[in-house]
């Protein structure tokens, strides 16, 4: 049990350093989207007069094509920088877990590093749909044939509309200036959990004799969503279980947990820092925090007299698969709590 905090401890110092690597990452691939945004822009004024006559269509496709080499350079650039971030993850798991177990741990094939990379899936539930397993390219190339799809709508329309010029301007300098470039250090910080885990995944098959267990790990603050909290301190078989990254900018993690009889007895001396879930770390924060965790969910205000009246831990919130039960649903399954509550 004292080797399995040390873990936790351990792991969720790491996602601290996963999130500020992510925003380091950003901030080398930034100059790519102040590019798209300038030669969009110059299109468009070099375009001006024409377009407003016959050449609307292949101003269309000058836009297209500047965004279409825009994702080329920004998919290049990021899977260089995550296929050396596999690197350091598999090496940061030796280091940790040599510490821990009684048998000598291994690296997955370092010939596979790009493989992990191009593998990795965030299993993402966006807006109303159903969960969708997206790869890091799939999640790029959703971002910017939306962006595509935008621009060339806001040209398209501005154009028909007969739209001052310099209103145009500002509308796809907001598209391209200020939306594509937030929805990309969302890809950016999500697709490097998803390597993470994806690294940290090849490493317990590798060593799959020392693995028989994980625990999903949230981390604990007040941006933490209902499904991770719902989901923290859980324990599932390897490879089995919700896998994190759950949502666009899921910061949880699972640490594989070595079997009880490849621990070495000096890692009891090891135990440090964190020891509680997420249920017990927000009944001890103030009203205000719990009120800015709750307030962010559906049916915040309801959820949260559940919790502070009726008596529920936020993981009673949540269905097995992580989805946010609805109140019926909770009503059904928790009616003493639902009364407790006054609902």
């Amino acid at each position: 049990m004292s080797a399995e905090k040390f873990l936790v401890e351990a792991y969720t110092r790491r996602q601290v350093f996963i999130q500020r690597f992510a925003n380091g990452t950003w901030e080398e691939l930034k100059p790519i989207f102040n590019n798209i945004a300038s030669e969009i822009q110059k299109r468009i004024k070099l375009s001006d007069n024409e377009v407003r006559q016959k050449s609307l269509a292949r101003l269309l496709q000058d836009v297209e094509s500047v965004i279409e080499e825009g994702k080329q350079e920004f998919d290049k650039e990021l899977r260089q920088r995550l296929t050396e971030f596999v690197e350091e993850e598999i090496e940061f798991d030796n280091q940790t877990y040599s510490q821990v177990t009684t048998e000598p741990v291994s690296n997955p094939d370092e010939f596979n590093h790009s493989a992990i990379v191009a593998g990795a899936v965030a299993a993402l539930t966006i807006g109303t749909e159903n969960e969708q397993r997206l790869t890091n390219e799939q999640m790029s190339d959703r971002l910017f044939s939306n962006t595509s799809k935008e621009v060339k709508g806001v040209i398209s329309t501005g154009v028909i509309a007969q739209t001052n010029f310099t209103e145009l301007l500002k509308r796809v300098r907001q598209k391209v200036g200020a939306k594509l470039p937030n929805i990309a250090r969302t890809v950016v910080a999500t697709s490097t959990n998803s390597v993470g885990a994806a690294a940290r995944g090849a490493f317990t098959t590798a060593n799959g004799l020392i693995f028989g267990e994980e625990r999903y790990v949230a981390v604990l603050d007040a941006r933490t969503t209902l499904t991770c909290a719902g989901l923290d301190g859980n324990i599932y078989a390897v490879n089995q279980g919700p896998k994190p990254p759950l949502h666009y900018n899921c910061r949880s993690t699972r640490v594989p947990i070595p079997r009880s009889r490849f621990i070495r007895p000096q890692a009891s001396n090891l135990a440090v820092g964190r020891n509680q879930t997420f249920a017990q770390f927000l009944r001890q924060q103030p009203q205000s925090f719990q009120d800015e965790f709750f307030g962010k969910f559906r049916n915040g205000a309801e959820l949260q007299r559940l919790a502070q009246q009726g008596g529920l831990n936020v993981n009673q919130l949540i269905d097995p698969s992580g989805a946010q039960m609805t109140l019926q649903e909770i009503r059904n399954s928790y009616p003493v709590a639902w009364e407790q509550a006054n609902l």
